[in-house]
């Protein structure tokens, strides 16, 4: 770690704190409640000063992050029209944005359903659903080659069969096609819904 890496950090970290400041003002948490699919559904809603929602994390963003604003924006949207953003490290220093507009109530009460049930679901049988298996879900390739290189792994990264749980319950892969299927109806709505736009930040003193 060198000073000039710390400095471009701290400069990295300002814009996107500027930028965050200039989109909204710093989002209060709004306790709200749903009962759905025998479940009572609680979250902290992070509103903006327009009611929208706003996440917010300085690194490029993993399935984690779409998922916690997907599943907020759902909540929220079986409750009332809300459009969320996402903030993330973008390109060149830039931010990334993530929009997902808002939903019809009942569209969101049916996808948020979706995700009761698979929980639900789990709680007696093992899935092998993760997360970055749900994001490569919809490519062309993910039986072929997105699936066997996230479950195996490379030099470079650890697959999803070195973990534990995954080695315990799959000590051969499970079938693709078939995760394909399971993935797809959680997944793919979220994928497509989505928006992303890059944004460039201007640098300081400019």
């Amino acid at each position: 770690m060198t000073a000039a890496q710390i400095d471009t950090w701290r400069e990295q970290a300002g814009g996107f704190v500027q930028h965050l400041q200039a989109h909204s003002a710093p989002p209060a948490g709004e306790a709200v409640a749903l009962d759905m699919h025998g479940l009572q559904l609680t979250a902290s809603l992070p509103r903006g000063v327009q009611g929208d929602l706003l996440f917010a994390r300085l690194a490029n963003p993993k399935a984690r992050d779409y998922l916690t604003l997907w599943l907020h924006h759902l909540l929220a949207n079986s409750l009332a029209p809300a459009d969320t953003l996402g903030c993330f490290r973008g390109k060149d220093g830039g931010v990334l944005e993530l929009h997902a507009a808002s939903l019809p109530r009942e569209q969101a009460q049916a996808l948020l359903a979706d995700w009761c049930a698979l929980w639900q679901q789990s709680l007696t049988t093992p899935l092998p659903l993760h997360g970055s298996l749900g994001m490569a879900a919809a490519e062309d390739d993910f039986v072929q080659a997105r699936f066997p290189a996230l479950w195996l792994g490379d030099y470079h990264r650890a697959g999803l069969s070195e973990d534990p749980w995954h080695a315990w319950f799959w000590p051969e892969p499970p079938d693709a096609q078939t995760l394909q299927a399971q993935l797809l109806p959680l997944y793919g709505p979220m994928l497509e819904h989505i928006e992303h736009n890059e944004i460039a930040l201007e640098a300081a003193g400019d």
